[in-house]
């Protein structure tokens, strides 16, 4: 039991540092739920609707759209990965930012704490 708790917490890592560097109170909030799925928390924050009633192809863009925020994936890739057009991709980056908005703060951190390779 405490292995899979250890395993479930950090396969969400980056999530959790998004969270935490960004101060984003809903973030943290739905990542610090003990039971549940994480981006099912996220989407039905962000679409307004029950965890139950959240779809699994909703669930599988919010965790392409977050890691894509987390690691910095543009918007031509992001649409790529969510086999849409680009500027659907952008719409919905724009209000996950809108739900999560302390979010927009991971790129000035990204950007700030830049290393060069």
């Amino acid at each position: 039991m405490a292995v899979c708790c250890l395993l479930n917490w950090a396969l969400m890592l980056e999530l959790r540092i998004l969270a935490h560097l960004s101060e984003d109170a809903g973030l943290c909030s739905v990542l610090s739920q003990p039971d549940g799925d994480v981006f099912r928390g996220i989407v039905s924050v962000w679409k307004k609707k029950k965890q139950e009633e959240v779809r699994d192809d909703e669930r599988q863009k919010a965790k392409q759209i977050c890691y894509g925020i987390v690691y910095g994936m543009g918007g031509k890739c992001l649409a790529e990965q969510l086999e849409v057009g680009e500027e659907e991709a952008q719409l919905f980056v724009n209000t996950l930012h809108a739900t999560y908005p302390s979010q927009p703060m991971w790129k000035k951190i990204q950007e700030e704490n830049e290393l060069s390779c």
